[in-house]
């Protein structure tokens, strides 16, 4: 991608052109189920269009009553992933009052120029899909209950053990394998959850201990590549650890995998879990200060949370704050035990174990509550919700460095430690960087702690997007919020300069959560949604001016410029690492890049008379930065483009913003990309492939807009 120049040709479409806005031969677009006649393009045609006919109530009677599911839900049975489970744009035109008076509310006049023309044969309502998504309000069924989703406990039935389920690990992680005693310990804390009638039947179909030794593996072989990784490996013994603990890793274990029923089984174990951590803090209030304790609801909150099953997820986000405050109650944000003595050259044996012991209890902890903060800045970003840990809580030191952490014995960690750099300073904390950004020394985790300070100031700029929304509504902007918001992209600035100044390049994450906040300083995400479909038509068309405005603004174009380097940094994340908070920052990259595409069309923003039918004028807004993407940013000149690359296809090329559809395309494969399929029976996490739907969904929309 970095090696394309300023001449690249636009494989895809000439830019300019407007009469068929499907994608040439060489991208071909991705397969997306068929849409009926009251598909999403019509609801963006209702939007970009100032009246709204009435229809008779028989055309909103006509509809399936199934009805979509939603925008990021699978519910208990729609892991099955069939045709209905992706039903979320495919009906959003229905009409579902008779009324004329009530389908023509006030709304605000836009102007003709920006207005598409053409028949609408349903009124489109957003409404009814966001209610079934996990971003609308989630309506509990009879059906949604616990004992409804434990009895996808026995899921594998005959398939557990089997070569089908079994996950083939290039390395073990772990020393030890389980032994069938810690299963049975196991099995016991899941059926204590069960119906006295499903007993026996999960007994027979709960998995063997081969197959709980590969979920483990395939946690801990996950946990290993994760940044910001809380769990110690080196001293984790199965054999050794509370029943609770061992589900949270075996429920991860199994939704990681490509296992449609693991995917199932590790969501059962999920609900089980949690049911018993919670009854496990009843029974003895101490517990909520130990560490498995901690370790496991985070585990299951996290699952949760990236389900992609509402159900799920609302059940999580209410969570969250019970675990955080139990970190705040204990302390454990703003100081942390002194280690009784630090190691010396002539520890050996007991003596030296024993305080290694004693400094992975205490790192593990701060990792821990470095992780809960983490998650939480990362729910808030997803759902546009206010942090419960304020960046200004945190006091305890930053992580140490990886090498000493990942240390495989205490001799090891010992000689690490010993020839660790020394720094002249007391031990830095968040609110050290935060006040006063400076490069990170060699003797903490470089990584770990990049991703702690970026999602510090992402604290700093929700409290600034509030502020400026609120104020933006009553017509109040002043000069303080345009100062702010100034001083955070200094903030970012610096923060950019320190990071790629390191002995250690910035990893993946750390590049795509900067471009992420870099993007959202630039952008209102919320009426983004809106405007997407998340509420109503009336919603959609109260922010439509604002959203012009913006495409006209250079806010605008430093927005897709940075929403462009998200992609950039998604595309270099190892293989299985882009999901969870990740995938949904590309849909939220996505999604800029298509509303930018959708209105500077709609609003003739592209004068044709102003570039000649030539692809040399491309600005590829995912490659490096050059005097032509400034250019772009800076004066709006160039044809905003993307790259595209399939699999092991060695054609790659640009794809103007002026096909949408397109665009949407390179996304979706962003994240397919990241989900190599070995068999054809491997599926992505689900979240990811719904993300994948909505996002083949909007591009399609996108195209019909103008037919």
């Amino acid at each position: 991608m970095d090696g394309r120049d300023d001449n690249a040709r636009l494989p895809m479409l000439n830019p300019m052109a407007q009469s068929d806005p499907s994608p040439a031969p060489e991208m071909p677009a991705a397969q997306v189920p068929s849409f009926q006649e009251h598909d999403m393009s019509e609801f963006l045609r209702g939007v970009m269009t100032p009246t709204v006919p009435s229809f008779p109530a028989q055309a909103w009677m006509e509809i399936d009553s199934i009805g979509p599911r939603g925008l990021l839900d699978f519910t208990s049975e729609g892991v099955d992933f069939n045709d209905a489970d992706f039903g979320f744009l495919d009906q959003l035109c229905s009409d579902p009052f008779s009324s004329e008076q009530q389908l023509q509310p006030k709304l605000p006049q836009i102007p003709e120029s920006s207005c598409s023309k053409g028949p609408r044969k349903h009124v489109a309502l957003g409404a009814e899909a966001f209610k079934r998504s996990t971003l609308g309000i989630w309506l509990p069924a009879h059906q949604d209950r616990a004992d409804t989703e434990l009895e996808n406990l026995s899921a594998l039935s005959a398939e557990a053990g089997s070569p089908d389920t079994r996950i083939n690990l290039e390395r073990r992680c772990l020393r030890e394998t389980l032994n069938i005693s810690a299963r049975d310990e196991f099995l016991a804390m899941i059926l204590r959850t069960c119906k006295p009638e499903r007993v026996s039947f999960v007994v027979k179909t709960f998995p063997p201990p081969e197959l709980l030794d590969d979920l483990i593996d395939c946690f801990f072989s996950n946990h290993r590549q994760q940044t910001d990784c809380y769990i110690h490996i080196p001293t984790f013994s199965p054999n050794q650890q509370q029943p609770e603990l061992l589900g949270g890793v075996v429920a991860f274990g199994a939704t990681m995998t490509y296992v449609r029923s693991l995917h199932k089984l590790g969501f059962a174990m999920q609900e089980a879990v949690r049911m018993m951590v919670r009854g496990r803090c009843e029974e003895e209030n101490s517990r909520t200060r130990e560490l498995w304790l901690l370790q496991a609801f985070l585990c299951e909150l996290q699952i949760g949370m990236w389900s992609g099953i509402k159900r799920k997820m609302e059940i999580a986000e209410s969570h969250t704050q019970t675990v955080h405050t139990m970190l705040r109650r204990a302390g454990r944000l703003r100081r942390l035990k002194r280690l009784s003595s630090e190691p010396v050259l002539q520890d050996t044996g007991n003596v030296l174990h024993r305080k290694w012991l004693e400094w992975v209890e205490q790192e593990s902890i701060k990792r821990l509550v470095f992780h809960a903060f983490i998650y939480d800045a990362q729910v808030s970003m997803a759902m546009l919700t206010n942090p419960i840990i304020s960046y200004s809580e945190l006091a305890i030191p930053l992580p140490e460095s990886r090498d000493l952490w990942m240390a495989e014995d205490a001799e090891k960690w010992k000689t690490l430690y010993l020839n660790r750099p020394r720094s002249q300073n007391r031990q830095l904390s968040l609110l050290d960087f935060l006040q006063q950004p400076t490069e990170l020394p060699e003797s903490y985790d470089v990584h770990f702690c990049s991703l702690i300070i970026l999602y510090g100031i992402w604290g700093m700029i929700w409290q600034h997007v509030q502020l400026a929304s609120t104020l933006k509504r009553s017509g109040q902007i002043n000069a303080f919020t345009a100062f702010r918001h100034q001083e955070l992209l200094q903030t970012l600035h610096n923060f950019r300069i320190n990071i790629y100044g390191c002995q250690y390049p910035p990893c993946p994450e750390t590049s795509l959560v900067l471009e992420l906040l870099h993007m959202y300083l630039h952008i209102d995400i919320g009426e983004m949604q809106l405007f997407a479909g998340k509420e109503d038509i009336e919603d959609a068309r109260r922010v439509l001016p604002s959203l012009q405005q913006w495409v006209d603004s250079p806010d605008s174009r430093h927005a897709v410029w940075h929403a462009g380097q998200a992609l950039r940094a998604a595309k270099a994340f190892p293989p299985k690492q882009l999901c969870r908070f990740y995938a949904i920052a590309v849909y939220h990259a996505g999604l800029t890049l298509w509303v930018y595409g959708i209105i500077s069309q709609s609003k003739g923003a592209r004068d044709k008379a102003s570039f000649p039918n030539t692809a040399a004028h491309a600005v590829p807004l995912d490659g490096p930065e050059s005097p032509t993407t400034q250019r772009f940013i800076t004066l709006g000149k160039g044809i905003p483009s993307i790259g595209f690359r399939y699999g092991a296809d060695p054609t790659a090329g640009l794809v103007p913003f002026s096909d949408e559809e397109a665009v949407m395309n390179v996304v979706v494969e962003t994240l397919k990309n990241n989900f190599p399929a070995s068999l054809d029976t491997d599926e992505a996490p689900p979240l990811v492939q719904n993300l994948i739907q909505l996002l083949q969904d909007l591009g399609k929309a996108a195209r019909g807009i103008g037919t």
